[in-house]
């Protein structure tokens, strides 16, 4: 009995200090150490001769409510830890959507700008990315990922607005730039001296005119919007719609052209057939005088 009460007493010393150690450890947020203490003292406990130690059940009952107190606490931060992070990315996000949304704001201002286009779809991006950074962060929090589902709805607006800018931009590099090209070669053709030069500039003016107001109306069809849109601002504002009326008048006027350009390209043609043949008669009458001559000669 004695031998098994020193035992009982040692282990009780033993436990009791891994219990008073996993005390400081849960103090100082260090739960690891908490919990290795804690099994420490769970074993000490576990000898049959602690019995034998009259502060034993006080021991067990440090040891039953540390078992509770860590976990507890484990979770306690984990939960604070989790409240930070989402305040962080919340914070994070909220800066994107103020970003993107005043850029958004500016493509209105600013039709077929750009830079504008540029600054929307980096800030879009940038948004884009932010709000799937940690993509377990909302599996972890319900009201941040209903925060998220929330803002995705709201953004629907600037995400259509930027989708129309991108329709805009294509109809900018695509008819209009066909309609300012097709100008600047017009004028070239119309300065044209050689007949055939000219009949061929303006047949590909009257093409590129043509493919301004189809690829326009094609646009049209795809986005309604640009037809109303201000779509160019210099020298004069025109809508999408102005520019096809613009390109088709312009397309008749090539075609107006080109007929005259023909006209005098097959006069030419008729009169340099005409010297031509002049030219061969008169080379063939030397012909015939200098063999006259030889013949004569002999």
């Amino acid at each position: 009995m004695r031998a098994r009460m020193e035992a009982g007493e040692r282990q009780s010393d033993r436990a009791g200090g891994a219990l008073d150690e996993a005390d400081k450890a849960l103090a100082a947020g260090d739960f690891d150490r908490a919990d290795d203490r804690l099994k420490e003292a769970d074993r000490a406990l576990s000898d049959p001769d602690v019995s034998t130690n009259p502060e034993s059940e006080m021991l067990k009952t440090r040891l039953t409510d540390l078992k509770v107190k860590i976990p507890a606490a484990r979770k306690q931060r984990e939960k604070e830890e989790l409240a930070k992070k989402v305040a962080a990315r919340r914070e994070v996000i909220s800066k994107a959507v103020t970003q993107y949304r005043r850029d958004i704001s500016k493509l209105d201002e600013k039709p077929g700008d750009r830079g504008a286009l540029q600054a929307a779809r980096d800030a879009g991006k940038k948004l884009h990315d932010e709000m799937e950074w940690d993509r377990d962060l909302p599996q972890k929090d319900a009201e941040f990922k209903g925060y998220l589902d929330g803002l995705r709805q709201d953004l629907q607006d600037g995400d259509k607005s930027l989708a129309t800018a991108e329709k805009a931009m294509a109809f900018v590099d695509g008819p209009v730039k066909l309609r300012e090209d097709a100008a600047a070669a017009m004028a070239k053709a119309k300065a044209e001296k050689v007949p055939d030069e000219k009949v061929k500039q303006l047949t590909d003016v009257q093409d590129a005119f043509k493919r301004c107001a189809s690829d326009a109306e094609k646009a049209f069809a795809d986005a309604p919007a640009l037809e109303k849109a201000t779509l160019v601002t210099a020298p004069r504002p025109l809508t999408g719609a102005l520019v096809v009326k613009d390109c088709k008048a312009q397309e008749t006027l090539a075609g107006k052209l080109l007929v005259y350009a023909k006209k005098a390209a097959d006069a030419a043609a008729k009169k340099a057939e005409i010297a031509r043949k002049k030219a061969e008669a008169a080379e063939k009458k030397k012909a015939a005088a200098e063999a006259r001559k030889n013949h004569a000669r002999r």
